[in-house]
């Protein structure tokens, strides 16, 4: 969340603010050089300042409650004002007059004045300020210009606060700068910059809108940051040099954070002076020692800690080591830098204080205990350092005692009790116990320094200081300090020597050196190790039981569950289960056996808790079990990776604990389902077999006799230990009875087994052999909740190729890519894929191969395969972060595209590959909320508006058809269809429908698929809405819906599941997956299938178009051309419209005179809009409805004169007897029309009688062709309209028509041509006599297009070709025999010889051009590329790019003209609005 914004003109770098990150960066201009400024101690910078002349950095901090300044690079940092700073925001420098200017919102709203070395402060403004937000300075003026977000004005004053006035009152305004005589602010509220006049406040302008979250805003030019006098040019300060109205010189040397400036008032030195140490929820601070020094400058602030606890220091390192809220320890050098974690909670537990010994001669460990629930008291007590001598000092009123402090000088101790509200002090040697301060609520953190002691309340906020002996002089230290806890002053104490025995060189002891009194010491060994017997050094143990108990530790308000281990023992690793009640927490841990690499292994369960796990040590896999609501898991993952792997799922067996033998290759686990049982399967999950089924309650704690194969298990139900074969035979009772009420576990050692009873809370070791009866012996006892027990040893894992079988996983993995399998009696391994697909070298995995299910949830992108019972992943999930929503596929380059929301009202759109594992999401396209249906091309470019919406949701492609289908909650809500382009945009489903989340097309049958969440069921109709009907009902809530094949996916939020289920009747419902963490979102099935490829006129030259390409329609043969389905332009996707056109609403442009004529030009209407339609007269014209006026005589003539859909003036006309004028024809039906709509093939009458045979109708092709330069050719009859005169026209098309014949006609092939002016497209001709009797307006810009009409009776008919469509051309026919100068196709027609391998197909079938009979064909150029004149082949994308790519320029010639395309048969590219 960026806050903050400021530049710097001489290096052209940008400075910025990260309140989410909590970081300073700086990158050049154009984003590149990005770095980190500062990486610690920040909070909130809401405001940034750069000081241009004098080179520093200036930021403002709410949370810390300061001004700090740096140098530009980080590498000096000081905390310049802290006094009376509650919530400052806004920041402006004028480093030419060296002073600096802040706004605060604290409880005195203000704006102050200082120095820019935080001197000569002063408030300026004090009235009429409620929350100053942004400022900045009119340097030419001397001017201050703020805003305040509350009052919600723009002011200015002078630089004293005088002169003050009033410019502008707004919204909500945050940011604010000025340039020239304009202001500009950033609007939170409108999303908007905005810009006004700085003078009056006029000519306001919205810059930019939809701008998510706009709060700093800064201009850079160059007037922006005059040029001025730098007095730190050649300064001689070792740190800092501060800009600063002190004269002579104007500047002050000043020293970072815990340095002090030397007398010279130049050199700074590392200041030693005690300081408090504080820690708060989320920052570690230093304050001075000195009550009346309110400064924050005793250290570099320490920020992005969660919830501290307590704090202590190494003054020789330079460390500083603090405990947090997670139970981990982190430590960091006291400047901010090197911040490490250093001790996990996993291998210390929780603690919650901790202090560092550098030296004591007491030799004495002091803590306090809060005692339990069982009988164990609160106290203070004591050690020595090396455990011995254990004192309990104090007992009694000591509820929730907390932290404790030592004075070694006077030998006491101090404690609080927030339960008394007290902090009391006792002697070392518990002998007396005093009460130092009463009245607290929660006293937190302790320290005292020579004559005081220091202490904080949580609740009150405070820290506070009091004589450390009577508790009197109290002084409040600071106030209003939210979150304060610990606390510790820095500064060594050596009242007590500065040498003990481990002083030098560790005291000899090879790992811990513990000092005890009278200088002696203690050596000891950390865990797992012992002393050698001369005691030189520390040796591991051999040998040794690791037993696991529940870890009830409260942390965060959640419980740490411990349960099941396992252990790699030749990697020294142990594996451990952690079902805490905290789902984050959940998983599958590991360590070293000495604490070390402590490392998540399986996290992000959702509501799945693991509860078996076995490590098979050769192959390196670790197999669990993990336990849904509905659902089992059996998995597998790989060691030391990420892969992973199901190999069962079952919703009636429950896979409890499990066992591994890599020698046998076997897995064994208990199911601790309905019908309990202990299982085997092969290690790949196959061959399940029962071994045991019978005299079985609850089987758990199984593992395996590493010495003879034999499987032992215990059950606590029956307190029983049994054992069995691995094949089941030989079953067995080991120990049986009272005597063990609840055995939990068992562990096989050599000839001994040692297993846990949770009831007795102790473990025993004993014979493993069914016939001992010796009384078991007790390891430990008085030990709770103990899970389970595991041996550490060697010999329990062997790894020598004898003893484990030869496993062929044993070494590198098998060559297995992934998993390796060794299976019994089988040399070679089996390998298998958690993503991808097994190749044909049986080795390797392949990514992107077979068809599978993608689908989103909250926070990734998922796979799966269509069979529920093949549990590999296609890909790996990929984890994108909150907000994955919509998911798309292009099975072409193997991408999955997903959609991403990632602020209120902004989103973004990437894709991630398939083909690869490890490649990252890539980033294409990002957005604000804008309600709107968009496109653009895969790379993220070329982005158009196709449809404005209401709340548009779901949205489907029907690329080969040209169609666009999405879903709109509106209200109304609806399901619409338009072309891909957006035009002829239609609601196709508006009835029924609340929630329309889902939808989807099925490509095979035609038909529509979708979902509705409120009405809960999933329905489908054909594509125009009709045949509507429900496939499933009572769905909880379907959100995305996908059809392949004859089954249909869903996804539902409610339940969390993917569905599937038979697309016709919703039969054979089945679980593709369930107890997903997270919602599942969008659904698809990644299929080529799914995306076949059609012809389409954008792949070649992209249409022609300049931008995005869409298909448009196809209709066979013929072009039906209609008013309302005329044939798209080709336009470029961002179109302007001329001057002397109007822009219509959806993009279209119409000449300006086309508005308000009554016809709808534009196509939705627009051009008509608000038009002040003049009133007709009554006497001499009619009124339609459309508000044209139309004269009087032509009503009720037959024709639709006021062209709307109501046809006003030809209603109750049917009692009107009509007569014809000399140029129409009389209709049967009494209507007239012009007679040259006779015989044309429409049914212009109404009743046919025009196109009667009786009229002389004849059929001829009509030939379109537009003349690019308005010259009037006439074209060859001999060959084909388009001859060789014709070379100025552009053919369009053909078409077959009906004419009627006049006395003019020749008798023998003949051609009339007539010219026809049109604007835009070809010629209209409908069946609708009304609509044919549109005016062309001749006075528009137009195109000319010749019309040849060419008489087919002797021409075209009896030509073997159906010219007409309906073959009426060839009723009748006799066919003669080609001359020996003609070439006979094989469908039989005549062509003269000339024709054959001249470039055209001239028979119908293409046999006079084939390959075999023409000459060798000229070579080809590759998919995506271009074949110039003189065959060279370049980039498809470089053609009509205005370069010379080719080198005749071939890949130019032709540009920006309309397309030629094949006779017969129109096909047009469209290009989106």
């Amino acid at each position: 969340s960026i806050v903050a914004v400021d530049f710097d003109n001489v290096n052209k770098r940008v400075y910025w603010g990260d309140s989410s990150e909590k970081m300073i960066y700086s990158s050049f201009q154009n984003g590149t050089d990005k770095k980190q400024v500062f990486s610690s101690g920040l909070m909130v910078p809401e405001s940034i300042a750069v000081d241009w002349v004098g080179r520093n950095i200036y930021w403002t901090d709410y949370v810390m409650e300061n001004i700090e300044v740096s140098t530009l690079d980080g590498r000096f940092r000081k905390v310049l004002i802290t006094k009376n700073v509650t919530s400052p925001r806004g920041l402006a420098l004028d480093p030419r007059s060296y002073v600096m200017f802040w706004s605060d919102w604290g409880q005195n709203p203000r704006i102050e004045q200082a120095s820019m070395d935080g001197s000569a402060r002063r408030a300026i403004v004090t009235n009429k300020v409620y929350w100053p937000n942004g400022l900045t300075l009119d340097y030419t003026t001397r001017r201050l210009y703020f805003v305040d977000a509350y009052l919600k004005y723009i002011d200015y004053c002078d630089y004293d606060g005088k002169n003050r006035h009033q410019v502008f009152v707004l919204q909500q305004p945050h940011g604010i700068t000025i340039f020239e005589d304009n202001i500009y602010w950033s609007d939170r509220y409108r999303s908007q910059i905005m810009r006004t006049n700085k003078f009056h406040g006029g000519n306001i302008t919205t810059l930019l809108t939809s701008v998510y979250q706009c709060m700093g805003i800064a201009m850079d030019h160059p007037v922006k940051q005059p040029l001025g006098l730098n007095p730190c040019e050649n300064h001689p300060c070792s740190q800092l040099c501060l800009l600063s109205t002190l004269r002579p010189r104007y500047y002050r040397c000043d020293c970072q954070s815990g340095w002090t400036l030397a007398s010279d008032g130049r050199t700074c030195t590392k200041d030693d002076t005690p300081f408090l140490m504080v820690v708060r929820d989320t920052v570690i601070m230093g304050i001075p020692l000195n009550p009346n020094d309110t400064s924050d400058n005793a250290m570099a602030p320490i920020s992005g800690i969660t919830q501290g606890r307590d704090i202590d220091f190494d003054d020789q390192e330079q460390f500083i080591y603090w405990v947090q809220g997670t139970g981990s320890i982190y430590r960091s050098k006291t400047d901010g830098s090197n911040r490490t974690q250093f001790a996990p909670a996993a291998i210390i537990g929780s603690p919650s204080g901790l202090a560092f010994d550098w030296i004591t001669r007491i030799m004495t460990l002091f803590w306090t205990d809060r005692g339990s629930d069982s009988g164990v008291p609160p106290k203070v007590a004591s050690a020595d350092m090396d455990g011995g001598n254990l004192r309990n000092l104090y007992t009694g009123n000591l509820g929730n005692v907390e932290f404790i402090a030592a004075d070694i000088e006077a030998r006491k101790i101090y404690w609080g009790v927030p339960q008394t509200g007290m902090i009391e002090c006792g002697t070392m040697d518990g002998a007396s116990r005093v009460t130092i301060v009463s009245g607290l609520s929660h006293p937190w953190g302790i320290t005292v320094y020579q004559n005081y002691l220091y202490y904080t309340d949580l609740d009150y906020e405070v820290i506070e200081r009091v004589d450390k002996n009577t508790g009197a002089d109290m002084v409040v230290m600071r106030s209003g300090m939210a979150g304060v806890r610990a606390l510790k002053v820095h500064a060594r104490d050596n009242s007590a020597g500065t040498t003990n025995a481990c002083s030098t060189d560790n005291g000899g002891c090879p790992h811990l050196c513990l000092p005890k009194p009278d200088g002696q010491k203690t050596c000891a060994c950390t865990t797992g190790f012992i002393p050698s017997q001369d005691g030189s050094h520390c040796e591991q143990y051999d040998s040794y039981a690791i037993q696991v108990r529940i870890d009830y530790s409260m942390l965060n308000n959640t419980y740490s569950v411990l349960s099941k281990l396992d252990m790699h023992i030749a990697s020294g690793f142990l594996y451990w289960i952690n079902n805490s009640t905290y789902s984050s927490y959940r998983g599958i841990y590991r360590t070293k056996t000495d604490g070390s690499r402590y490392s998540t292994v399986i996290s992000q369960l959702g509501t799945g808790r693991i509860q078996g796990l076995a490590v098979d040590w050769i192959a390196g896999n670790l197999y669990f079990t993990n336990a849904y609501t509905s659902q089992t898991y059996l998995e597998v993952l790989r060691v030391n990776t990420s892969v992973q792997l199901i190999l069962l799922k079952s919703s009636v067996d429950r896979p409890l604990d499990l066992a591994v033998s890599p020698k046998l290759r076997l897995l064994f686990w208990t199911d601790a389902g309905q019908s309990p049982k202990i299982e085997s399967a092969l290690l790949d999950g196959t061959n399940r077999t029962v071994l045991a089924s019978e005299s079985l309650s609850s089987p758990r704690g199984l593992t395996v006799d590493y010495t003879n194969d034999i499987l032992y298990w215990v059950d606590d139900t029956l307190d029983m230990i049994s054992r069995m074969a691995s094949d089941g035979s030989q079953r067995q009772i080991v120990r049986y009875g009272s005597r063990y009420p609840t055995p939990y576990s068992v562990a096989i050692f050599g000839e001994y087994m040692l297993w846990v009873d949770r009831k007795l809370g102790k473990l025993f070791q004993a014979s493993k052999s069914p016939g001992n009866t010796d009384t078991p012996e007790v390891i430990r006892d008085g030990i709770e909740d103990l899970t389970d027990i595991g041996v550490f040893d060697s010999h329990v894992q062997p790894t020598s190729a004898n003893l484990v079988g030869f496993n062929p996983c044993q070494e590198d993995n098998g060559r297995c890519q992934q998993f390796c399998f060794a299976m019994p009696e089988q040399q070679q391994p089996k390998c298998a894929c958690a993503h991808g697909s097994l190749l044909s070298n049986g080795v390797s995995c392949g990514f992107g191969l077979d068809e599978y299910l993608i689908f989103t949830t909250d926070y990734n992108v998922n796979s799966m395969r269509l069979d529920p019972e093949d549990h590999s992943t296609p890909f790996p999930t990929f984890t994108l972060g909150y907000g994955v929503l919509a998911t798309e596929f292009d099975f072409q380059d193997k991408r999955v595209f997903f959609t991403q929301y990632v602020g209120l009202g902004r989103s973004k759109i990437g894709y991630i590959l398939t083909t690869s594992s490890t490649s990252p999401p890539i980033t294409i396209a990002s957005d604000y909320y804008n309600r709107s249906v968009q496109s653009m091309g895969i790379d993220g470019q070329n982005r158009s508006f196709i449809a404005h919406g209401d709340r548009p949701r779901a949205i489907v492609v029907d690329p080969c058809y040209g169609y666009l289908y999405w879903t709109d909650w509106g209200p109304p809500a609806k399901i619409e269809r338009a072309t891909l382009g957006g035009n002829f945009r239609i609601p196709i489903v508006n009835t029924s429908l609340s929630q329309p989340n889902a939808l989807s097309l099925d490509y095979e049958e035609r038909l529509l698929y979708w979902a509705d969440a409120t009405l809960d069921k999933i329905e489908r109709a054909s594509l125009t809405g009709e045949n509507r009907e429900i496939i499933l009902s009572q769905t909880q809530y379907p959100f995305s819906v996908t059809v392949f094949q004859q089954d249909i996916y869903w996804t539902d939020w409610n339940t969390r599941i993917v569905y599937r289920a038979n697309k016709d009747d919703g039969s054979g419902l089945t679980i593709m997956a369930t107890d997903l963490q997270y919602r599942p979102n969008d659904i698809h099935v990644f299929s080529a299938s799914r995306q076949e490829s059609c012809s389409s006129p954008c792949q070649l030259f992209n249409g022609g178009c300049s931008h995005v390409c869409v298909p448009g329609w196809s209709k066979g043969t013929y072009l039906t051309l209609k008013e309302n389905v005329s044939v798209p332009a080709l336009v470029t996707a961002f179109h302007t419209c001329s001057p002397t056109e109007f822009t219509c609403d959806n993009g279209g442009c119409v000449p300006l005179y086309y508005v308000c004529d009554y016809t709808n030009d534009c196509g939705d209407n627009s051009d008509e809009h608000g038009c002040p339609f003049p009133t007709c007269n009554p006497t001499t014209e009619f009124t339609c409805a459309n508000g044209r006026c139309i004269s009087a005589a032509f009503v009720c003539d037959g024709f639709n004169d006021c062209r709307d859909n109501g046809t006003t003036d030809e209603v109750n006309c049917q009692d009107q007897v009509r007569t014809c004028n000399p140029q129409q024809f009389n209709c049967a039906n009494g209507h007239c029309i012009l007679a040259m709509w006779v015989c044309d093939g429409n049914n212009d009458c109404g009743d046919n009688s025009d196109e009667k045979p009786a009229n002389q109708c004849i059929f001829v092709l009509v030939y379109y062709f537009v003349f690019q330069d308005q010259g009037l050719v006439t074209p060859a009859i001999s060959r084909a309209p388009l001859g060789t005169q014709a070379l100025h026209a552009v053919f369009l098309g053909v078409m077959c028509a009906m004419v009627r014949r006049t006395a003019q006609m020749p008798q023998m092939s003949f051609c009339l041509c007539q010219w026809s002016l049109h604007s835009g497209a070809l010629p209209v001709s409908s069946s609708s006599p009304a609509s044919r009797k549109q005016r062309i307006k001749s006075n528009a810009s137009q195109n000319l297009y010749k019309i040849c009409i060419v008489h087919l009776n002797l021409l075209l008919s009896c030509d073997r070709v159906n010219d007409c469509g309906d073959s009426s051309d060839e009723i009748g026919c006799v066919y003669r025999t080609c001359s020996s100068q003609e070439f006979t196709c094989q469908n039989g027609v005549c062509i003269p010889s000339t024709y054959v391998c001249d470039g055209y197909i001239d028979c119908q079938d293409g046999t006079d051009e084939l390959e075999g009979l023409c000459r060798s064909p000229e070579p080809t150029c590759a998919p995506g590329e271009f074949m110039c004149n003189s065959g060279e082949c370049i980039d498809i994308h470089k053609v009509c790019d205005h370069q010379r790519d080719c080198s005749d320029n071939s890949d130019e010639k032709g540009c920006g003209k309309t397309p030629l395309v094949f006779r017969k048969r129109l096909t047009f590219g469209m290009c989106p609005k």
